[in-house]
């Protein structure tokens, strides 16, 4: 799938960092003792990886030819899938 190639594009902080805090859902604190950076680093790095996951699932997105309505339902899912995993994570980090 796209989104997971996006992942394994991130550079290799930006990627330990979003599987930790995204998918693992360790906290800012924990992630930042894991890695032996500072919690402001593991947001920053967090915010560049989800703008990265994004723009590269939306590159993608806009590079499909829409050939049948079930491929624009699926175009449009795909965004919201990552949307819908990574919200309630930005949400509590703020």
């Amino acid at each position: 799938p796209m989104e997971l190639r996006a992942v394994l594009g991130l550079e290799p902080f930006e990627r330990f960092v979003y599987v930790l805090t995204v998918l693992e859902h360790y906290s800012d604190h924990d992630t930042s003792l894991l890695l032996g950076c500072a919690r402001r680093d593991v947001i920053a790095a967090r915010a560049r990886a989800l703008q990265q996951i994004g723009n590269a699932v939306e590159l993608h997105d806009q590079q499909l030819p829409i050939s049948n309505p079930e491929t624009a339902t699926f175009q449009g899912r795909s965004s919201s899938l990552l949307e819908l995993l990574v919200a309630p994570r930005l949400a509590t980090s703020a």
